[in-house]
């Protein structure tokens, strides 16, 4: 019998062996990892999400394993947010994912800095609080991706492995510098032990996470009226050209209201903050006091200390160069042939010459740095509030518990200042509002932070005390100080300025008291806003007053408005006849604050001068709206939103004055009221650049595409909030004590791990 009858008789026999040994083949490999899995406990469900749908240990192993896949072809880096200033309307779909799955808290300093940079510049309509949700994250980052995967991939939203190759192709040089995909991928396989498959699909998960997000986040179409309005809002410029009457120009300071209309004015407006804009408040009075802190402070002062600092010798400064000749600014980059702008960057080496000075400078500056830091080192040691014989933490004492156990700031200042031979002040403030600490020259430039922490101004911690809470401070800041709490040493932003050290501190502050913003009890109610004062400013300044003070000042300023008003009538007559350069020069002679020899006054400090802006747009309601999201948890707010209105208001009223059918005022010296101000304007000239037909068809498609940009990347930061993420997809952990999948510490930093091609 030959093989092939043999086969011929027996077939079906032999196919049913074949099926069966496919069989085995095809399910061998599942019943293994299922065996395999279950003995790990790999297998185990650990968790929820949707309507009951299971996640286990081996998705979380998935999860990490394609993670790790992503750093390995650099994405770690690429998705960090670069500088604004350098690289503008930046996608915030792939940042916030790369920040959310890619947790590292020296970087995230840096980046939750420039996303709300970005934030700022471009427009969104975002407040920090919600950039720092993305950096508050309950679980570990692999949990967020798996929720995000499924989430795309539920909604029908997958990119191909094959569409992932081709965009990597593309990508990879530009991150490897040049080096090639296979060989960033046959790098990844030995160091890493990831396949090539294992990364594309990785990378089209990611990519299918970005475009689900870019899907749901777009907005819904806008009519042809809103596109009309938006783009007149932020294509028609006004040039204008206009000198201010101001009523303080014409107060009277010998008038003196009557005690009624003092109680009247003051029962009118004691609800309102100064400069805020109301319907019923025109002219913007206000007597309500702000949220207001008062300090004790030891400050230094780095002139005091530099007077203690020898200069350096040039045996110091030559042995410095000698053993650092590898580093800035010694050491620097240049091209190898400085005639070629495409040869290759070399290190090169400046002779001692050029740089000893700037060397000297330099260690003298860190020399008078590093002592002044040892003086407030020193008092933070002996002022920190320590409490052995409570039997309590630190953080569960009572502000009283707090306050009866601080350490008086005078006499350690006293001590220091005989330790180290340098003057240490000690003091306390009156009651100071953010506008007066912005406003003064020792605390406005004030910063705490570094080293891993993000720096922060002083206003902002100040105000972000439990009582208070009008700011907010992100994951990357310091902890919200407490009352009697040390904040500090803080800084001064302008120590390197080209003045030098002079009138530049070090500090060290406490909040001893803090009051919330609140109406005055009464018209005679007193207000202290002393700030820093040092023994060689003299007498103290008069920075106390009365709510009466404030209130007569206002009725003052009020009753000078009619004259404000007949004198600008005056000046624009005079214009008619002398031209308004001669006009200007006249009234700066009668009623300028500098009377005398016009010639000798500097033109920033004269009166009356004629201002030119160029380029003004009107500040439309959504605009203000965006700004007042954005200044959620920012201590300026107030005074940026009402600032803003008040803009917005003069720009419309500038606007206005021009007429509809013509481009320029109807007439030379258009007098015009600003209530808000307190003011009139006498108007030289005023231009519109208005919107023509053929500009509005080749600009509304740019502007529709830029707004409906800015909403979509603004509801990303929603989208990607760890918060939102898992109540959308209704994540729920199992509680299971034999479950060993920990909850991640807020800003939680995994380990580093050495990367292909970096």
């Amino acid at each position: 019998m030959t093989l092939m009858v043999w086969f011929r008789r027996h077939n079906r026999k032999i196919m049913a062996f074949v099926v069966i040994a496919l069989m085995i083949v095809f399910t061998i490999e599942p019943l293994m990892n299922y065996f395999s899995s279950a003995k790990t406990g790999e297998g185990k469900v650990i968790a929820y999400y949707g309507n009951g749908k299971k996640i286990t240990r081996q998705d979380v192993a998935l999860a990490n394993q394609q993670i790790e896949a992503l750093k390995a072809i650099g994405l770690e880096s690429v998705l960090r947010p670069a500088d604004p200033r350098q690289r503008s309307s930046q996608d915030m779909r792939s940042i916030l994912l790369g920040e959310l799955i890619f947790p590292e808290r020296s970087a995230a300093v840096e980046s939750i800095s420039r996303i709300k940079q970005i934030a700022a510049i471009d427009d969104y309509g975002v407040s920090d609080s919600q950039i720092n949700e993305i950096y508050a994250k309950q679980y570990p980052s692999s949990i967020y991706w798996i929720l995000l995967t499924k989430e795309a991939q539920e909604a029908g939203i997958k990119t191909s492995t094959e569409r992932a190759k081709e965009q990597l192709e593309v990508l990879i040089p530009r991150i490897f510098q040049g080096r090639a995909y296979s060989q960033i991928i046959s790098a990844i396989e030995k160091q890493d032990r990831l396949s090539e498959k294992q990364v594309l699909e990785a990378f089209a998960d990611m990519s299918s996470i970005v475009n689900y997000c870019g899907m749901v986040c777009l907005t819904e179409d806008i009519t042809i009226p809103q596109i009309i309005y938006q783009t007149n809002i932020h294509r028609e410029t006004l040039d204008v050209n206009y000198v201010v009457f101001e009523a303080s120009t014409f107060k009277d300071e010998s008038f003196k209201p009557e005690a009624n209309k003092i109680a009247e004015q003051f029962a009118k407006f004691k609800g309102y903050f100064a400069g805020e804009p109301d319907k019923d408040n025109p002219y913007c009075f206000g007597y309500k006091l702000p949220e207001r802190v008062c300090l004790e402070y030891i400050a230094v002062r780095l002139d005091d200390v530099a007077a203690t600092i020898k200069p350096l010798t040039q045996q110091e400064t030559e042995d410095y160069y000698q053993q650092h000749s590898s580093q800035p600014p010694i050491a620097y980059r240049d091209y190898s042939d400085p005639n070629d702008p495409n040869s290759e960057l070399v290190i090169k080496i400046h002779s001692y010459a050029e740089v000893a000075s700037q060397i000297s400078k330099r260690l003298y500056q860190e020399r008078v740095d590093s002592k002044a830091e040892k003086i407030l080192a020193d008092a933070k040691s002996l002022t920190e509030i320590d409490l052995p014989e409570m039997d309590t933490e630190k953080g569960k004492l009572t502000d009283e518990q707090f306050s009866k156990a601080a350490v008086d700031y005078a006499k350690v200042a006293a001590e220091l200042t005989e330790k180290h031979k340098v003057q240490v002040y000690a003091g306390r403030t009156g009651l100071l509002s953010v506008s007066d600490i912005q406003s003064d020259k020792n605390l406005s430039s004030l910063y705490t932070g570094g080293a891993g922490v993000a720096e922060a101004s002083l206003v902002r911690v100040l105000f972000a005390i439990e009582q208070l809470k009008v700011s907010e401070l992100g994951p990357m800041d310091i902890k919200a100080p407490r009352l009697y709490e040390n904040i500090g040493p803080l800084r001064d932003a302008q120590e390197m300025s080209a003045e030098g050290y002079k009138g530049k501190n070090m500090m060290l502050v406490r909040v001893v008291v803090a009051e919330k913003a609140a109406e005055p009890k009464s018209v005679d109610e007193r207000i202290d806003r002393h700030s820093i004062q040092f023994e060689q400013d003299g007498s103290a300044r008069a920075d106390s007053n009365t709510i009466r003070e404030l209130v007569t000042d206002d009725l003052k300023l009020l009753a000078a408005m009619d004259k404000t008003k007949t004198k600008a009538q005056e000046f624009v007559t005079l214009t008619t006849t002398a031209g308004w350069k001669a006009a200007i020069e006249r009234f700066n002679t009668l009623y300028g604050k500098n009377v005398g020899d016009s010639n000798t006054i500097p033109v920033k400090d004269r009166t009356f001068a004629l201002n030119k802006r160029s380029g003004l747009r009107r500040i439309d309601t959504q605009k203000i709206e965006k700004i007042r999201i954005r200044s959620q948890g920012n201590p300026m707010a107030r005074i940026i939103l009402d600032r803003t209105i008040r803009e917005g208001s003069l720009m419309d009223k500038v606007f206005a004055l021009i007429p509809q059918d013509s481009n320029t005022l109807a007439k030379q010296g258009e007098i015009m009221e600003f209530k808000p101000g307190m003011c009139y304007y006498c108007l030289e000239s005023a231009t519109i650049h208005r919107l023509y037909q053929e500009v509005f068809d080749v600009t509304k498609a740019s502007e529709v595409v830029r707004d409906e940009y800015a909403d979509s990347q603004a509801l990303a930061i929603s989208h990607y909030s760890p918060k939102n993420i898992v109540t959308r997809m209704k994540y729920v952990q199992k509680e299971q004590q034999d479950v060993n999948v920990p909850k991640a510490e807020p800003n939680a930093v995994p380990a580093d791990t050495n990367r292909a091609g970096k």
